[in-house]
């Protein structure tokens, strides 16, 4: 994929050289996205206070980002409005605010606080999964900076397309969980090397960046899987060698850590509760208020979402299994691959068994599951989007020639294809959302 570009680009310049790639794939997608006819079957948003300047505006706001921005301009007013996490319209309604120095931004202004935020964050996540590939590579130094490259590379043309440009949680999200991902690793590695304090402060702070992206997207408490395992790890550890401050350090910093990434779970259901369930007499008290476990986040996606065990497994929704077929199969597969340990030609094998790759291949596997069986499948294209390992699955599988170059030529014209005709559906506000 990277021999099309002058090799002193790809390994002197890294940086620059997508960075440009990005600008101009976000221009081709905003102008797909600008031109399609719109406004398609929904006409929601066009009963929005959109100044007649700003009606091209319009066409990015479709599907749940109609939500995030009323959300952030008036604040939850109906029950419904809990299927998502609090952060990304806390985010928008704070920094539409700042940006445009007022304490009651109009739709306009907070849609383009959010397309602003979904390109810098979108930047970020490019830049994130670099450094990730770069760290997770193994091979010469030219190896794996080709390695990374390519990995950003593919972030770029991710299937999530235009809704790392709209006013949408994805792009925020991604960014979230991969600065997660990334201290995480940080923190694990710094342990292993004896740099305690560092390793420490490394694991709390992924913990607190992998908190904010559940805030943002309730999947990101995955993340919480890296946690869990590693506090196991730990307290074996301890139990088998007694206290040993290195030991007992990195334990508290993963709990710590773990609690982070509950709390942006937990802190947005508290937040629900003491709404719907305080101050109320007890005929007027919503049925999930009575449950052992009040969850409005679990009801409000169950009762108005349809969201649940096997739900979504109807002969209408074939269609959509068959859409989110080709981002299931890569996340599946690349994580199997990882698992069983050939990721890489046989003299890195014993460099790849004590790498971190399989933290990440997990989730992943586990998030493309929970697609299959509980949520609306088609999500899986931009909620892949979060997570890094499969795009530097595909860049090590490319960079070491471990497949057909066939492979990677299908799947990039596959998520090109997808992310450019999905841009002009977007904006006419048509399926898959």
């Amino acid at each position: 994929m990277s021999e099309h570009i002058p090799r002193h680009l790809t390994l002197k310049h890294p940086l620059s050289t997508l960075s440009v790639i990005f600008g101009i794939w976000k221009a081709v997608l905003l102008l797909l996205a600008l031109a399609s006819p719109g406004p398609g079957y929904d006409t929601s948003t066009t009963l929005l206070d959109w100044p007649e300047r700003y009606t091209l505006l319009s066409k990015l706001v479709r599907w749940d980002s109609i939500y995030f921005t009323q959300i952030a301009q008036h604040g939850h007013l109906f029950e419904q409005e809990w299927a998502w996490g609090t952060g990304i319209t806390s985010v928008l309604a704070w920094g539409s605010r700042l940006l445009f120095a007022t304490s009651s931004p109009s739709t306009w202004q907070i849609t383009v606080s959010g397309l602003l935020l979904s390109h810098l964050t979108s930047w970020m996540s490019m830049m994130l999964v670099w450094l990730i590939s770069a760290h997770l590579a193994v091979g010469t130094s030219d190896a794996k900076a080709q390695v990374a490259f390519v990995a950003a590379l593919l972030y770029i043309v991710s299937p999530a397309g235009i809704f790392l440009s709209a006013p949408y949680s994805e792009s925020l999200f991604a960014a979230l969980n991969l600065l997660g991902f990334h201290l995480f690793l940080l923190g694990r590695n710094g342990h292993a090397r004896g740099a305690t304090a560092r390793a420490a402060l490394m694991t709390v702070c992924g913990g607190l960046a992998s908190g904010l992206a559940t805030a943002v997207r309730s999947n990101g408490i995955l993340s919480g899987m890296l946690y869990g395992w590693d506090a196991s790890l730990s307290l074996l550890a301890l139990l088998d060698q007694g206290l040993r401050t290195q030991q007992v350090t990195r334990l508290l910093s993963l709990i710590v850590g773990g609690c982070a990434v509950g709390a942006g779970m937990m802190l947005p259901q508290y937040q629900g509760y003491v709404e719907y369930c305080t101050g109320h007499m007890e005929s007027e008290l919503r049925p999930w208020c009575k449950n052992t476990i009040p969850s409005i986040f679990t009801f409000v996606q169950s009762h108005y979402w349809n969201v649940g065990a096997f739900r979504y497994w109807t002969l209408s929704n074939l269609p959509l299994f068959l859409i989110a077929a080709p981002t299931l199969t890569v996340l599946l597969y690349s994580a199997y691959g990882c698992i069983r340990m050939k990721l890489t030609p046989p003299k890195l094998q014993a460099q790849a068994q004590h790498s971190d790759s399989v933290y990440l291949a997990v989730p992943q596997v586990v998030l493309a599951v929970l697609a299959i069986t509980n949520y609306h499948v088609q999500i899986i294209t931009r909620l892949s989007s979060g997570y890094p390992y499969w795009y530097l699955w595909l860049a090590l599988t490319n960079v070491y020639g471990l497949s057909d170059a066939r492979f990677l030529k299908i799947v990039v014209k596959w998520m090109v294809l997808y992310a450019t005709i999905q841009a002009g559906l977007y904006a006419s506000f048509l399926p898959p959302a």
